[in-house]
């Protein structure tokens, strides 16, 4: 059992503060946080982005006093990442109009990780074109320092536009989806900041609010959360870890761990580079040492500096927003499992955890293919094509001759065992595992050998079977956590990111294009 099955069948009550799917406790969730500040520290983050009416309005609704927030996010990849990233922000949008009225406005949230340093997980793109060639977009970035600070160099570009350049996709689709990308590199100063302005771009219209906790007047919205964690850095560290041991106890495995001396803070030191803080009782340690005074400095004067760790970060979010629902995917909820003690340290109410969509989508060639072999996306999928392989097998009747065979060989063996067994009852282990022998030879070893014969003959399969892996489970990973949702918008256009919004929320469902 994986931690989000766990979670969604209630075996882990303890650990966190509301049972799954329990969305009527979560709205009521008393939420008193400044309004006033974060509306106007969006608001300006907004009108940097360009973002649209429906962004500025939503923002207003800020004001509130009954106002909620559903809040997700992700790190900031190169073209938005992989497509998972889409469905979370579609799944924050359907929730929160399927929750939002009048007298409580419910407000989809963005989060943009600006502030985490992991140069390789947000320096790639994947893309497949209609030739089925794959495009891998790979950018030099720095290591180590916050992609919101990582600034945007013209060969980044340069790059990227020879690869979209060459996406065999209709004219009319790749053209203006080439011009947003150069037109948001161009007037972006940070990476995170091109991958704001995308999102704005592809998302604004349905009024998802974005965040980027770099932003000046964001960041300083954190102070209070980041003081209090200063005062006593350890303390949260520890309640992850008991948590950790309790999740052990239930039998999974603890997606976050604290080291001995690990804080839940990072702070960008002046080579640029973020390093944890560390802090032996009395003194902190990154770069160099630190005394408490010197950090309290630094949050006052530069609060963009001092970032919170994966074990922190949630709660300082849910701390200045009206959060009461995070939108989250698999291994982002396993560790979210170990926060319910970090919430209650900053006296902030954790909010429900609601798995994001999960979306597989089927272009037509695709979903032919699965139609013709009865195949379900998914089922291909988990099984890893051993289903098709499965059924090249049975179009062959090979498994129905094996198994004939089989049962006469060992009928014929048995008869021969019994007679030399009656002979000389020291025969019986030899009798045993030429019996074991056999029957490993005629149910394993020749299947697979056949197996593999007659789909080397069957280039049909094969072809197909190649396909499928293609779209559905690219170099071994789930077509979601691989390719872009940019390589539909630029194959299909708008009518891709359109038919995200027929689905529904919290689900794992087939899009058809």
């Amino acid at each position: 059992m994986t931690p989000l099955e766990a979670y969604c069948q209630n075996h882990l009550r303890s650990l966190h503060r509301l049972p799954f799917g329990d969305f009527p406790s979560a709205l009521e969730t008393r939420r008193e946080v400044n309004r006033e500040a974060l509306s106007a520290a969006l608001l300006e983050y907004a009108q940097a982005l360009k973002a649209p009416k429906a962004v500025l309005e939503n923002i207003k609704l800020l004001a509130h006093p009954e106002s909620r927030t559903i809040m997700t996010g992700q790190q900031a990849g190169l073209l938005l990442g992989a497509s998972y990233t889409i469905s979370k922000a579609v799944d924050a949008i359907l929730l929160a109009r399927r929750y939002s009225s009048a007298e409580r406005p419910v407000l989809p949230i963005f989060w943009v990780a600006s502030q985490d340093h992991d140069a390789d997980e947000v320096r790639h793109a994947y893309l497949l074109d209609f030739s089925e060639n794959e495009h891998q977009i790979s950018l030099d970035l720095p290591k180590g320092i916050p992609v919101g600070a990582i600034p945007l160099e013209p060969h980044y570009l340069e790059t990227v536009m020879r690869h979209l350049q060459d996406f065999d996709a209709p004219e009319v689709f790749k053209t203006p989806l080439l011009e947003m990308v150069s037109k948001t590199f161009k007037a972006s100063k940070t990476y995170s900041e091109w991958f704001s302005r995308i999102l704005n771009h592809l998302l604004g219209q349905y009024g998802l609010i974005i965040v980027d906790p770099l932003f000046s007047s964001i960041a300083a919205l954190f102070k209070d959360g980041i003081k209090q964690e200063l005062e006593s850095p350890l303390l949260s560290s520890q309640a992850i870890e008991r948590a950790a041991s309790q999740l052990e106890a239930h039998g999974l495995n603890a997606q976050l761990r604290r080291g001995e001396h690990a804080s839940n803070l990072f702070l960008t030191c002046s080579d640029g580079q973020r390093r944890l803080l560390k802090f032996d009782g009395k003194h902190f340690t990154a770069d160099k040492t630190y005394e408490k005074s010197d950090l309290l400095a630094i949050l006052e004067t530069d609060p963009h500096r001092i970032t919170p760790a994966a074990g922190l970060r949630s709660i300082l979010a849910d701390s200045v927003f009206p959060s009461v629902v995070n939108v989250l995917g698999p291994g982002e909820l396993a560790y979210h499992l170990e926060l319910l003690e970090v919430y209650e340290l900053h006296g902030v109410p954790q909010p429900l955890m609601s798995p994001r969509l999960s979306m597989m989508v089927l272009e037509p060639p695709v979903k032919r293919i699965l139609e013709k072999y009865n195949l379900a996306a998914r089922a291909f999928q988990q099984n890893r094509g051993e289903s098709i392989r499965a059924k090249l097998f049975e179009t062959h009747q090979a498994k129905a001759r094996i198994a004939a065979t089989l049962e006469q060989n060992m009928a014929h063996i048995e008869s021969l065992s019994s007679d030399l067994v009656q002979l000389e009852a020291g025969f019986s282990k030899s009798v045993w595992r030429m019996q074991a022998a056999m029957r490993y030879q005629l149910e394993n070893k020749l299947p697979k050998k056949l197996q593999a014969a007659l789909l080397r003959a069957d280039s049909d399969l094969q072809n197909h079977l190649t396909r499928l892996e293609k779209h559905l489970l690219p170099h071994g990973t789930p077509q979601e956590r691989h390719n872009s949702f940019l390589e539909y918008l630029l194959k299909f256009g708008s009518v891709a990111l359109e038919r995200v919004f027929t689905l529904e929320p919290s689900q794992a469902q087939d899009l058809e294009i």
